[in-house]
């Protein structure tokens, strides 16, 4: 055989492999092999143990305090965290049995088995049972058309955003981005197809901690040799949407994040992901310091052979990669995943893991704000709601792999989710002592249909703004710190007060300082921090202006298994309403109502132009109705005034109305 027919033998061959699904290419079929126990004992989770240990040295310092925050500094590790047997591993591998993935979380581990393996394993007594991996088709974009490929040009829409302003600006993400608030100090996890960071403009100067291909077992997720040309296309394309940077050209939602990356897809076995990728990437996120993770993969239609889940199965608690999901949830990850694409098709509903009680699914809509026909829909079986939450997912622009300044537009739930990963993480970024729950009940609490959520957009489409703009409320060794963003001014002369109240009836006021950055801060010192508060902020945003935030108020809970801040209708929001004097102009008396809703102690004070106080009217406590002023001209010293224009006054700690009033002679 002569050396260039060698070489076309090879290459043949090197075709044919990656055109067998790579599952095909190991011997027998993989299975999860769940073990009975980790040869625990009772003091298996006590500190001092060496499983402990060995089970606290695997999570970064990051994923300690981000449990701490959710779980309390004795119970960060719980009994999925415990190492696997290695007795019990070793007695595989000493089989000739390879294991692919070790999931210390569903005690088990994943390999490819023959008839004669599968046999001969269930016989082994730590064995529980065995249960195939199933595949799964992937949640990705409808086929791009190449008229949707841009080489871009510099300015052509809009300053600094280019072609992603639009889907940004939906969330009202660049007014967020102007107040320095870019996704900084938060980790964002993204898994997908592979990612080609390194080569295009947009990517390669952003901040990747770490990446692993968990579909070959290395530290390369961009294309390798066994891959399809294509398979690192998607998620180069998702990442550039959360998190790219080329000025001009393309701004990603939260772009100075930092980011972990992981390839668990396999694109020639028709776009399909392996459960086990899915939970052993989630489980190397999460231990790893990620705080969100973003996900365009899901549940619709297996191989050819396997058996499919069903409808009544996306109940939150069956398949692997939504209860793995929703383990990472219940340590303190914020799990955010695409909806799915079957809108239009015979499926319809959402898939797995969008089905997770706590996983955030994405839904798709329009520029015009119009859910995509192809997002997938609610309830689930039980009657959640579901998606949760909507972003632009049609003709939403992002990096074209394997060049290094091309640009697409493309459409799918997929695209959508890595807009709502990066609103979540600017929120995150701007209140860092916020939990996963809180952060997902501001982004929720704030949604465009929250007060009318449906099985098509679920509480609608993200504002980030309004989630910013709700007050946060945090534990300090002082004592209860409230935080306030204002996205308007705060003018001076009133300032910006914050009204709390632990029986949602009295209410005291603080006011609230600029720290010099981008937030004001009340100190809440004289509250106990082991009970709810109810509170509002009030402040003025032009001269004689005042707004109230959020409308109905809000309530908080110290305790970090509640939501941060959440709307509570019975709260009495103060309301102090001052009528125009009459008659006005006057000569001899002139006389004034207001109105409290509440007991208050303050003045009632007459000014001249100058500020300068001529008469206090009354000073002390008052308590709630209507009352009626008469002013006869006179000074505190009982003197007439002059003619000229003056100013009355109703105020308290917090609270000022006033008008003018023409005194003639």
């Amino acid at each position: 055989m002569n050396m260039k027919f060698k070489f076309f033998a090879r290459l043949i061959l090197l075709m044919v492999l990656l055109s067998i699904p790579i599952a095909a290419q190991q011997s027998g079929e993989k299975y999860f092999i769940y073990f009975r126990d980790k040869g625990a004992t009772d003091n298996y989770l006590m500190k001092g143990s060496d499983a402990y240990q060995e089970a606290l040295s695997l999570l970064s310092q990051e994923a300690i305090e981000r449990r701490k925050a959710v779980l309390g500094e004795d119970n960060i590790i719980g009994f999925e965290d415990l190492p696997l047997n290695t007795d019990y591993v070793q007695q595989l591998e000493s089989a000739g049995i390879t294991i692919h993935h070790q999931l210390r979380w569903f005690n088990a581990v994943s390999a490819y088995l023959t008839p004669q393996q599968r046999a001969q394993v269930s016989n082994f007594p730590f064995v529980e049972k065995l249960e195939k991996v199933k595949s799964f088709s992937s949640v990705r974009l409808l086929d791009p058309e190449e008229s949707n490929i841009y080489q871009p040009e510099l300015n052509k829409n809009f300053t600094d955003y280019g072609e992603s302003y639009v889907q940004l600006q939906m969330n009202e993400i660049p007014e967020v981005h102007r107040k320095g608030i870019t996704g900084q100090g938060v980790i964002l996890g993204i898994l997908d197809t592979g990612f080609d960071w390194k080569l295009h403009n947009s990517l390669k100067t952003r901040n990747v901690v770490s990446e692993y291909d968990f579909v070959f077992g290395d530290n390369v997720t961009a294309n390798e040799d066994e891959d399809s040309p294509s398979q690192h296309n998607h998620g180069t394309y998702v990442f550039s949407i959360a998190g790219g940077f080329h000025d001009s050209v393309l701004i990603g939602a939260a772009y100075n994040a930092s980011f972990l990356l992981a390839k668990t897809e396999y694109v020639p076995t028709e776009k399909n992901i392996e459960e086990d990728n899915y939970a052993a990437a989630l489980q190397w996120m999460e231990s790893r310091g990620v705080k969100i993770t973003s996900s365009s993969l899901g549940y619709n239609t297996f191989d050819a052979g396997q058996t499919s889940y069903t409808y009544n199965q996306m109940d939150g608690k069956t398949t692997i990669v939504t209860r793995a999901a929703e383990l990472a949830f219940s340590k303190g990850v914020l799990t955010i995943t695409a909806a799915g694409n079957e809108g239009n098709g015979l499926w319809k509903y959402i898939v797995a893991p969008a089905d997770g009680f706590n996983t955030i699914a994405i839904g798709a809509v329009t520029s015009l704000d119009s859910v995509a026909s192809f997002s997938g829909i609610g309830p689930t079986p039980d009657g959640r709601i579901k998606p949760e939450l909507v972003a632009m997912g049609v003709n939403t622009y992002g990096a074209r792999a394997s060049t290094p300044n091309q640009y697409q537009s493309n459409s799918g739930t997929s695209a959508a989710t890595p807009i709502a990963s990066g609103a979540a993480a600017l929120v995150w970024s701007a209140f860092p002592h916020l939990t996963n729950k809180q952060v997902r009940n501001l982004l929720i609490s704030t949604a465009g249909s929250f007060k009318r959520p449906n099985f098509y957009r679920g509480y609608g489409l993200i504002n980030v703004k309004k989630a910013l703009e709700l007050p946060a409320v945090k534990n300090t060794p002082g004592g209860i710190v409230a935080e306030k963003i204002f996205f308007d001014s705060v003018y001076a002369n009133y300032g910006a007060y914050i009204f709390i109240s632990k029986n949602n009836r009295d209410f005291d006021s603080v006011k609230m300082i600029f720290d010099g950055g981008f937030k004001y801060q009340a100190a809440l010192s004289a509250l106990p921090i082991n009970v709810p508060i109810f509170f509002y902020i009030k402040y003025e945003s032009a001269p004689g202006k005042y707004t109230t935030l959020p409308e109905g108020g809000t309530w908080y809970s110290p305790d970090p298994s509640e939501s941060e801040v959440r709307f509570e209708p019975t709260v009495i929001i103060p309301e102090l309403t001052l009528e125009q004097n009459y008659p006005n102009p006057f000569n001899i008396a002139t006389a004034f109502r207001f109105y409290t809703s509440v007991q208050f102690v303050g003045e009632i004070v007459i000014y001249n132009l100058l500020g300068q106080k001529v008469k206090t009217m009354y000073s002390g406590s008052l308590e709630k109705g209507t009352y009626s002023m008469i002013w006869n001209g006179l000074s505190d010293d009982n003197i007439p005034v002059a003619s000229g224009a003056y100013i009355y006054s109703v105020s308290s700690s917090g609270m000022n109305v006033y008008k003018k009033m023409m005194l003639l002679k």
